[in-house]
């Protein structure tokens, strides 16, 4: 398998630097021309200039535990994520999610109100409706032409299989 080009650039600033990063020593600046390098100081340091400050570590030792955990809490307070280092299962994925409920109840629009809901309202009992549904109407005289010539809908248990058993 070849390596990825991060991992050969990673292999090149090992080889270059030591143990520290390549992004660590490109953007300190460059040691002035002018000043004298002492003989016993260690190849790290004559790199960077005295007023620079370096901390020091080794790469090649991952943080303790404790360490890591107390990273892991100070990511979690900057992110506003769960702190969750036992990874228990506790629902903060789901609780995380944004809420769809407003957005599935919007996809059909608004409700609107009908002609039978508004005469249920405002028609008061024993008196004609207030609002005629000219669509209902027109329902109704089509189901009266559909009897007159004989096509209306069978009552329950007369249709064509009732009779066929009967013969």
């Amino acid at each position: 398998m070849l390596p990825t080009p991060r991992a050969v650039t990673r292999a090149a600033a090992f080889a270059v630097n030591g143990a520290r990063s390549f992004a660590s020593t490109a953007l300190r600046p460059a040691p002035p021309a002018t000043a004298s390098v002492p003989a016993e100081t260690s190849e790290a340091s004559s790199r960077v200039p005295a007023d620079v400050a370096l901390a020091v570590w080794d790469t090649r030792v991952l943080p303790s535990a404790e360490r890591r955990r107390e990273l892991l809490k100070a990511r979690c307070d900057i992110f506003g994520s769960e702190y969750n280092p036992d990874r228990v299962r506790n629902g903060a994925k789901v609780l995380q999610q944004r809420l769809t409920g407003e957005v599935k109840a919007g996809y059909y629009g608004p409700r609107l109100i009908g002609v039978a809901k508004l005469n249920r309202l405002y028609t008061v009992e024993g008196q004609p409706p207030a609002f005629r549904d000219l669509v209902d109407e027109q329902r109704r005289e089509d189901i009266k032409a559909k009897n007159k010539r004989g096509k209306f809908k069978p009552k329950k248990g007369q249709g064509r299989r009732a009779t066929m058993k009967k013969k």
